[in-house]
């Protein structure tokens, strides 16, 4: 983004991703940690008008990118629920057709059949666990909240070698970021290593 229409393309792309939110609350899809993180972006948008910073633009750029990732999390996320929610729909309606054919006296293995059921929600449900790994390769900022969030857990729980365990995973993670992730994470990192020095 050059010249004049910096905070043109800015506000722009500001009002695509509330569009989009907008559209995914209608559907009922939760989207409350994508407003809250695009709560501030305006302000922050006028600030990069007024000081027509390089650094103030690319900030702006990186809260909007941060925002879209979110969205993209959510209907991932949201995705997963409605194969999930078919999937048992399906097994419900085929289970009827079960006892219907029982009724009738046909020759059927109920519990062959209800095996393979079985083995048909599993693998969806791998799948889904599979997409979830998936996305947290693809959004690492995501990944070491989650592992934070829960050394904080362990540690307010007294759990010193549960803490321990965590901390590591969040020490690889870590080095696995890029530099303005790292910078945001930094904090946050000191504050549970020093939390576990004096447990």
């Amino acid at each position: 983004m050059e010249g004049t229409n910096i905070s043109d393309e800015l506000n722009s792309k500001l009002k695509e991703l509330k569009n989009e939110i907008s559209q995914m609350r209608k559907k009922g899809i939760n989207v409350k940690i994508a407003e809250m993180k695009i709560m501030n972006i305006p302000s922050k948008i006028r600030i990069a008008e007024i000081t027509n910073e390089k650094e103030s633009n690319m900030k702006v750029e990186q809260l909007l990118d941060d925002v879209e990732k979110e969205i993209e999390s959510t209907k991932i996320e949201n995705g997963i629920k409605i194969e999930k929610k078919n999937v048992e729909i399906n097994i419900e309606g085929l289970e009827e057709e079960l006892s219907g054919a029982i009724e009738n006296k046909k020759e059927i293995d109920r519990e062959e059949l209800r095996n393979e059921l079985r083995g048909e929600l599993n693998k969806e449900q791998k799948k889904g666990e599979d997409e979830k790994e998936a996305r947290k390769k693809e959004y690492p900022e995501e990944q070491i909240r989650e592992l934070i969030n829960k050394a904080g857990k362990h540690i307010e729980a007294k759990e010193k070698q549960e803490a321990d365990t965590y901390y590591a995973k969040i020490m690889q993670a870590y080095k696995g970021l890029p530099k303005e992730l790292k910078e945001k994470f930094l904090k946050d990192c000191l504050e549970i290593r020093n939390k576990l020095i004096e447990l």
